[in-house]
């Protein structure tokens, strides 16, 4: 898609949390390279009504801190970048990452998903489920878990919901690279 198709979509959820719709979290499993700055509004426009943004940090394994990404490496306060993990509790070979750009990680690896059971698709499966690995599986389980905080606390801000789920000291450590983070400084 386009751009222009992104905005459009983030106007429209402004637009149904300005009539009572009560959307409070977006999963994005989706990016690019570069940085718009017309994309960065629209993100800004959605934590002014209230709703975090989380978004897949991207699968080509650079640093998005010297490679940007967007939406997850944006510099909005109301996004949380997820990078992915393996079982062994490790950043995925694959997965971007970034000490200021991301801010956690999640299951990323071989992940059981629903797909297609059309031929036509690149990712199906005749049984409709198939193992997935990539930032787009990491991303719905930091969704669902802001989900659960806010059925806890409904009236947190954007701001209040990321600084809980990126608390540190309820995450675990992760070391890799001979680095040692637990939430990123966005």
């Amino acid at each position: 898609g386009r751009i222009s198709h992104v905005i459009e979509l983030l106007d429209k959820t402004v637009e149904l949390r300005a009539n009572g719709v009560n959307i409070r979290v977006g999963n994005n499993s989706w990016g690019g390279s570069g940085v718009e700055v017309v994309l960065q509004d629209a993100y800004q426009k959605l934590e002014d009504v209230g709703v975090l943004s989380i978004c897949a940090s991207g699968n080509a394994g650079v640093d998005i801190d010297m490679n940007p990404f967007e939406p997850a490496g944006l510099p909005n306060r109301g996004i949380v970048t997820v990078d992915a993990s393996g079982s062994d509790n490790k950043l995925a070979t694959f997965s971007n990452y970034g000490f200021i750009g991301t801010d956690v990680s999640a299951p990323g690896v071989l992940t059981l998903s629903t797909v297609p059971t059309n031929a036509t698709f690149n990712i199906n499966s005749p049984t409709g489920y198939k193992a997935i690995s990539g930032t787009s599986m990491s991303t719905p389980h930091v969704a669902g878990l802001a989900a659960l905080v806010l059925s806890v606390n409904p009236n947190l801000s954007v701001y209040e919901l990321k600084d809980v789920m990126l608390n540190y000291q309820s995450t675990d450590e992760m070391t890799e690279m001979g680095l040692v983070s637990t939430t990123g400084a966005k």
